[in-house]
């Protein structure tokens, strides 16, 4: 009676084999997500001038101590060109969506969508610091607390105060 043994070295080829093969498919995966991440950023307006490792950047960095002024240069024209917002990339993965127009940044800041609280995102940062307050917190957390804090800042609230304030921006201003 012959029974079949496999040997140790069979045994550990197959892991290795299987080890590799779902890496690759790992790394498939993640190529697959960024180009798709980088088609939906590369479709929105902004310039088409791209660079591999320094993405727009290129486009305003010169050779002088005047970078500060021709970035704002740049700035600008992007802005005369892009009538809402438009988007720049800081290198190869990292877009970054400019909103310069009211209505659109009016769009962002009325929204009552959950924020990003990624390693990636600013909130992410910040989260040992602030805890989950309103600034970070998402869904039931975030409304609740924007819903308590919501009468304190009604404008007829305020209207009380309007002469302290302006009393205090005058101390300022001399």
């Amino acid at each position: 009676m012959n029974s079949f043994t496999p040997s140790m070295s069979g045994i550990l080829k197959t892991i290795f084999a299987l080890m590799m093969l779902w890496a690759v498919l790992k790394l498939g995966i993640k190529i697959y997500e960024l180009y798709k991440w980088w088609k939906l950023f590369n479709d929105t307006p902004g310039p088409k001038e791209f660079n591999l490792l320094h993405g727009n950047l290129h486009l305003s960095q010169k050779e002088n101590f005047k970078t500060i002024k021709l970035q704002h240069e740049q700035f600008d024209k992007y802005v005369l060109k892009f009538k809402k917002y438009f988007r720049v990339w800081f290198g190869p993965f990292k877009p970054v969506l400019i909103l310069h127009h009211p209505d659109t940044v009016k769009l962002l800041l009325k929204t009552a969508e959950p924020k990003s609280r990624g390693i990636e995102s600013i909130y992410g940062l910040v989260f040992d610091w602030f805890g989950e307050g309103l600034l970070i917190a998402n869904g039931k957390r975030w409304s609740r607390s924007r819903r308590l804090l919501t009468p304190a800042f009604n404008f007829d609230v305020l209207k009380h105060y309007l002469h302290i304030y302006n009393q205090c921006t005058n101390i300022m201003l001399i």
